[in-house]
C-alpha cells in the first residue's frame, strides 16, 4: 500500500487467483482510520490499525490493515503519522 501526499491518493494491490489489480482511492474517499484493540482469552492485547474504504459492492466496506501488533505505542505512533498525513483523525474501538 502507498500513500501519495501530492496526489492525495491511496494505492494498493489486490491479489487473487486471476492475478493482481492496482486500486486507487483519493484521500477524500477514505471513510475512517480505525485503531482496534483486541483482548484474547488469556487477556493478551493486540492492536490493529485499518483504513476503511467505500464498498465495492453491497456486501461490505473494504478494510485494509496497516499494522497488527501487541505494542500499543508502536501502533499509536503509526496511527498519528497516518492521521496527520491523510488529515483524518483515527478512532479507537475495542472488542470488549
Amino acid at each position: 500500500m502507498g500513500l501519495n501526499k501530492s496526489e492525495r491518493q491511496l494505492t494498493y494491490k489486490v491479489f487473487s487467483l486471476l492475478g493482481s489489480k492496482t486500486k486507487h482511492y483519493s484521500f477524500a474517499q477514505i471513510q475512517e482510520l480505525i485503531l482496534k484493540s483486541y483482548t484474547n482469552s488469556d487477556e493478551d492485547k493486540s492492536y490493529d490499525l485499518k483504513v476503511v474504504l467505500p464498498a465495492e459492492n453491497r456486501n461490505h466496506q473494504r478494510k485494509i490493515s496497516l499494522i497488527y501488533d501487541s505494542d500499543i505505542e508502536k501502533v499509536k505512533k503509526l496511527a498519528n503519522v497516518v492521521s496527520d498525513f491523510i488529515e483524518i483523525p483515527y478512532q479507537e474501538v475495542s472488542n470488549e
